[in-house]
Order: C-alpha cells, then structure tokens, then sequence
C-alpha cells in the first residue's frame, strides 16, 4: 500500500496554515466537483482524494499523527496482529466475547469513499459494527446585499463552487441572518448525506439612510429661512416623496418621525418600524450686501 502526500494532493507546502489549506481545498474542490464533471471517473477520483486529504490536513489532531509517522507510516503498525484480540468474560455465567483492536477495514466491509491507506493510518476501532457514513462539510459564505434589497425582498443568484443557486431574501432581513441551505454544502467521502450551506447576509452600508432595528434614520436638510418661518420641505424616503411642515423656530437637531416609514418587520404582515429624520439646517452662502444689511438690522432687534 502506497503513503499519500496529502500535502502534495492539496499542493500546499508543510508549513501551510489552517487557512491556507482551506483555500487550497475549495480551489480543487471546484475544479473537480461532480457537478461540473458527470460522467468523469477519473475526475470523481481525484475529488475522493481531495476530499481525503483535506479531512486530514484541515484536523489539527489527525495532521499531527500523520506528521508524527509519515512516510514511516506502516513501521510504526503492531507487527502482530493476534496482539489486536483481546478477551474477556465480563459475566461469568454468560458467554465469552471478544473486542478488537485492530483496523476495522480487515474485518469489516466498508463501502466509504477513503482510501486503504486512510482506513488504516486513521481507522477508528472497531466494537461489533459498521462505521456509518459521514455527512458531508458545511460550508459558509457571505452573501452581500443592499438596503433596497432587504427592504422589499428579492432574488440572488449566486454561483459558490460553480454551482448556480437562486436565493430569496426575504423583506426585512437583517445584517449577520444567517440562511441555511440544506444540502448544498460539501459532498460526502464516503457515501454519506452533503454538507449544507450557510449563507450570512451582510447589508452593504446606504448613502443616504442607517438602520437601526426596524428603524431608519436619515438627515433632513432644512433652509435657515425655513426653519425660523415655518413652511413645507419635501423628502424622498424609501418608499417615495412626502411632503412635511417644519413649524416656525425649529432647531437644529430636532427628530421628526414618519411612523410606518422605516423596515418591514420579519414575521408580521403588513408592519413597518418607523423612518425618524434629523433636521439638519443649512445656513446661507455667498451672502449679498443687501442680505448682510438685513441680518444686521435683525441683530440689533433681537439685541
């Protein structure tokens, strides 16, 4: 039986880090997806053991035993097979038993994907029965998505590992949710179920409004002239144009609230947090020598 260089499969030096093996596992592990290869059993090989090779590289305890042993793997086996059977008789009136120690492979069929070198450098020990198949690795991403998005819900496409998925976001999810899809993770080694995928949504920051919540918050630019006298501005929310009173004397700062304006809330149907803008006074520019007579004279009646 030949020794696997799982580093040399993975095309990573020794030195490699957790990272830098997970990086190299998800480029191969693209290139030679079932998926993207049907009908390919050469290429459905070269997946089983890149598989393989990841399962020990990425496990910082089996990589530790296989860097321990190495190419020196099959020296440090027991030479004496009988050593592997032990018995016993734990109730002295029933019958005697047996355990084995031993590499389940040499007395059990095993139908998974791993290879002999594999089942025998990493075999768990047997009690009686078949080792189950494993599922597959999950596997995350995370799927950006804008303000407008989440507000009235949509559609992605995403292609991860050269698949191509259509995901729904629905309306108000939020930043970090986490989606799963069951499944559409990592295919299994060894005849098990795939892996899922887990998709966090990160909600790309908007130039004009902040959530918070169900909440969103935005700036109201109001003209001096506006804010002392009174009168109408007109706002575009998320939603559309509405037009707002300022009473006269309004200061700088103060929070207007448009209830129902701001995010729908997951889970209820037709509810909406509220969109609460701050007035924002814009002083006049590039003053005339008219306008900076007028504001004397108004000082000098305020004083």
């Amino acid at each position: 039986m030949n020794y696997k260089d799982y580093y040399k499969i993975l095309g990573v030096e020794k030195s490699a880090n957790q990272k830098e093996v997970k990086k190299a596992f998800r480029k191969l592990a693209a290139k030679y997806h079932p998926d993207k290869n049907p009908d390919n059993k050469a290429s459905e090989a070269k997946f089983k053991e890149i598989n393989e090779a990841n399962e020990v590289l990425s496990d910082p305890q089996k990589r530790a035993q296989y860097d321990r042993m190495g190419s020196n793997w099959q020296n440090q086996r027991r030479t004496s097979r009988n050593d592997d059977w032990k018995g016993h008789n734990p109730n002295p009136n029933g019958p005697f038993t047996y355990e084995y120690d031993g590499n389940p492979s040499e007395i059990f069929d095993d139908e998974g994907g791993f290879s002999d070198f594999f089942k025998q450098f990493f075999g768990n020990r047997a009690r009686g029965r078949q080792s189950r198949a494993r599922k597959g690795k999950d596997v995350t991403y995370e799927l950006e998505v804008s303000l407008e998005e989440v507000l009235i819900g949509s559609q992605k496409i995403i292609q991860p590992d050269g698949q191509t998925l259509k995901v729904s976001i629905k309306p108000g999810t939020k930043n970090g949710q986490k989606l799963k899809l069951k499944g559409k993770g990592y295919p299994s080694a060894n005849g098990g179920n795939n892996g899922d995928m887990y998709l966090i949504i990160k909600v790309l920051p908007n130039s004009f409004f902040a959530r918070e919540g169900n909440d969103l918050h935005a700036k109201l630019n109001v003209q001096l002239y506006t804010a002392v006298l009174g009168g109408k501005v007109q706002f575009t929310t998320m939603k559309g144009k509405v037009n707002l009173n300022i009473t006269p004397g309004t200061a700088h700062g103060k929070q207007l609230r448009l209830k129902g304006k701001g995010m729908p809330i997951q889970g209820s149907k037709n509810e909406f947090g509220d969109l609460i803008l701050s007035i924002q006074i814009e002083m006049p520019k590039d003053l005339s020598p008219k306008e900076i007579q007028l504001f004397q004279e108004l000082k000098k009646l305020r004083q």
